[in-house]
């Protein structure tokens, strides 16, 4: 049996989380959402061991940025490919995105199929 891929996902929007996490299950994939991060979310990473990373840019009390920069610092978790999301249009943002170590920046609204796309290519075979 083939193992799913996992993808975790951040952003304190709850629709959002619920939309996008039963679009990232019925694309075949394990979703573990959630609203915050946490101080500890490094070590969530580390020990989900996921195979890509949503992330918001704006999530309440914490910056998607500083998070994006600490796990890719960390060698657990520096090769998980993150995504942000935001919909802050600003080229800054996604500039700081890339610099930050996001593989992609995508924006809200979501277009789930894109985004599906877009983890998909970013999946190890």
């Amino acid at each position: 049996m083939e193992k799913k891929a996992k993808i975790l996902l951040v952003d304190d929007d709850e629709l959002l989380r619920e939309a996008v996490g039963a679009a990232i299950g019925w694309a075949g994939m394990e979703v573990e959402a959630f609203e915050v991060p946490g101080e500890d979310f490094v070590q969530k990473a580390e020990a989900a061991k996921p195979d890509v990373i949503l992330l918001d840019l704006y999530i309440r009390d914490f910056n998607g940025l500083d998070i994006c920069r600490k796990l890719k610092q960390n060698p657990k978790t520096k090769d998980i490919p993150v995504i942000l999301f935001t919909s802050s249009t600003e080229k800054i943002d996604r500039l700081a995105g890339i610099d930050a170590g996001a593989v992609e920046y995508v924006l809200k609204p979501i277009d789930i199929n894109r985004l599906i796309a877009k983890i998909k290519s970013h999946l190890k075979p």
